[in-house]
């Protein structure tokens, strides 16, 4: 028989995080890999140990990875537009019946990859904020260091604080050492 393809797989998250790494690898890969037969093989090679979250776009797109899980902010200066795709008001399902997905793709192949999707789309609550400082009126943000995905920047500023990109990785020593005064979050990362 003819030799499998064999592609690899990088996580923005440490494989540590059970609820994204255990539930591609069991729900997505390991069902891939069985209905495939032998023909196509997904390998899991890790998280951020083998290649920085910040880096896993571009290593995508040059071949060094075939697949990767990473929030889009990580990577919008790649591929411009991306960024509302976390501010969507559709479940994954409903973004692959109403367009939405064909859209998102096309936008991917303008940059040089392909979108297989997401599984998530934002519900209610999905982004947290965790401050060391207290707010109680929007003014109190005025000055403020605040860290997580460039996807947040625009409203850390349009609020007077101080953006700060931060890897997922970085979050609680970041916090610890006072380099930034709070963080957003999702649910599914947070600390």
């Amino acid at each position: 028989g003819s030799k499998p393809i064999t592609l690899n797989f990088v996580s923005f998250s440490p494989a540590a995080n059970v609820v994204e790494f255990q539930h591609i690898k069991k729900e997505l890969f390991d069902k891939i890999n069985q209905l495939a037969k032998g023909r196509l093989i997904i390998t899991v090679k890790g998280g951020p140990e083998v290649i920085p979250p910040f880096n896993l776009g571009a290593a995508v797109k040059n071949g060094t990875i075939d697949m990767a899980c990473i929030p889009n902010a990580f990577f919008e200066d790649m591929v411009p537009g991306i960024g509302v795709t976390h501010l969507s008001p559709f479940t994954a399902v409903e973004e692959r019946k109403n367009g939405v997905y064909e859209a998102i793709g096309e936008l991917y192949t303008k940059a040089g990859m392909f979108y297989l999707g997401r599984g998530e789309a934002t519900d209610h609550g999905y982004f947290i904020m965790f401050l060391n400082k207290p707010v109680e009126k929007p003014e109190d943000f005025k000055g403020l260091r605040l860290g997580g995905s460039t996807s947040f920047h625009g409203q850390f500023m349009g609020v007077g604080g101080v953006a700060s990109t931060l890897q997922t990785t970085e979050y609680n020593t970041a916090m610890e050492r006072g380099q930034v005064d709070g963080l957003t979050s999702s649910i599914y990362i947070a600390m």
